[in-house]
C-alpha cells in the first residue's frame, strides 16, 4: 500500500491526464480528516450522484464522507499544481 502522500500525488497526476477544457490546471483533492478518503474532483462521487468534474462547492454542504460517514466540513484540501 502506498503512503498518503504518495497516494494522492497518483490521484492527482491521474485526474491531471483527464482534465480536459484546460481552465484551471491545479487538481484539487480533499480528504477526510478521520478516514484519509480523498475527493477528487476531476473523479466526482457517480455512487452520491456526483458528477465527474464537480468542484468541492458544488457538492451538497449535506454531503458525508462515503467511507466513514464524516461530514463534508471535516475535509481540508490538498492541492497538487
Amino acid at each position: 500500500m502506498l503512503p498518503i502522500r504518495a497516494s494522492i500525488i497518483a490521484l492527482a497526476n491521474r485526474a491531471r491526464r483527464e482534465h480536459k477544457d484546460g481552465r484551471d490546471t491545479n487538481v484539487k483533492l480533499w480528504q477526510c480528516m478521520t478516514c484519509g478518503y480523498i475527493y477528487n474532483e476531476a473523479e466526482g462521487e457517480p455512487e452520491d450522484d456526483i458528477a465527474p468534474g464537480t468542484a468541492w462547492e458544488d457538492v451538497p454542504e449535506d454531503w458525508i464522507c462515503p467511507e466513514c460517514g464524516t461530514p463534508k466540513s471535516d475535509f481540508e484540501m490538498v492541492e497538487v499544481g
